[in-house]
């Protein structure tokens, strides 16, 4: 029995996949045919004022051959509404030069079918079709195991149709072999909002402990996960602070006295360690910086 999942984090997501990481998705569409060059073309105004697409792929081939790649994504039992991408990929036709080819990325809780992705209009025995090219993504998780789409391993709970503490592990270890810092925070940001779904949320928040301040950078972050984001947040500004007011001490005085120190980082409040910043560039020496500090002490 399919699960009642809302779709908009899942399309939020894949869009966010998209434009981080556009070679993932021509591994997928091309088969392997050699790719030289990609430009990300964000929100392209097609003819229509009103119609603007979220992105479109100027993609270009070993072969020089060109082309420009659109990107939709179905989250099944929902066909999509096949006249939109239609109108879409017409428009953007209109307006460019190159071949444009619009594929449906689809995939399904648990495993997907093949799916009729044919825009059909007929009327008084009459009939036109235009034919999307599909990826049905249920059909590669051996290549996101394995690594090779890695990228995907975010969307692993709904393509196994579950979550649980070995599937996240799975997961951590996929994203965490990503070398860029802020898609590495998105893909945990995505892997988090899906796992979500089938998963307790204070387990999650516990289990991703150490990745929620990387999150900071992510794209995306859902309103439950960003309670957790801000906690974490707070302590890196916290603990930055209390590095800085050492730091002015020793680069002063040439020492900062234990006693100092630990005193320093008891202190949890933001405004009162940057006060003390203040006056640790200041004081004349590490005595006057004592009396302040404990006045201020003694009045929180």
């Amino acid at each position: 029995m399919t699960r009642n999942i809302r779709i908009a984090p899942f399309d939020r997501s894949l869009k966010i996949l998209a434009r981080d990481h556009p070679e993932i998705f021509l591994k997928l569409i091309l088969h392997g045919d050699e790719v030289v060059d990609i430009a990300v073309q964000e929100n392209p105004e097609v003819n229509l004022a009103e119609k603007r697409l979220d992105y479109a792929f100027l993609v270009t081939m070993k072969s020089g051959e060109k082309l420009v790649l659109l990107l939709e994504f179905l989250f099944l039992p929902e066909r999509g509404n096949l006249r939109e991408y239609y109108v879409k990929h017409a428009l953007m036709t209109a307006i460019s030069d190159d071949p444009v080819i619009l594929v449906v990325l689809y995939f399904s809780e648990g495993g997907a079918k093949g799916l009729d992705l044919r825009y059909v209009v007929e009327a008084v025995g009459l009939r036109n079709f235009f034919e999307f090219e599909g990826v049905n993504l249920n059909e590669y998780k051996k290549q996101i195991r394995d690594g090779e789409l890695r990228e995907f391993a975010p969307f692993l709970p709904i393509l196994e149709g579950g979550a649980n503490e070995k599937l996240l592990s799975e997961i951590r270890e996929l994203v965490l072999s990503e070398p860029d810092s802020k898609k590495r925070a998105n893909l945990f940001s995505i892997a988090i909002t899906i796992a979500c779904r089938y998963m307790d949320k204070h387990f999650l928040k516990e289990y991703f402990r150490e990745e929620m301040e990387m999150l900071r950078q992510a794209s995306i972050v859902e309103e439950w996960i960003d309670e957790g984001v801000q906690k974490g947040i707070l302590r890196g500004t916290l603990e930055k602070a209390r590095e800085d007011i050492v730091e002015i001490l020793e680069v002063r005085f040439e020492i900062a006295p234990a006693s100092n120190v630990k005193i320093i980082n008891e202190i949890d409040d933001p405004s009162v360690l940057k006060m003390l910043h203040k006056k640790a560039a200041t004081v004349t020496s590490l005595e006057e910086f004592g009396v302040v500090m404990k006045t201020v002490m003694s009045q929180n």
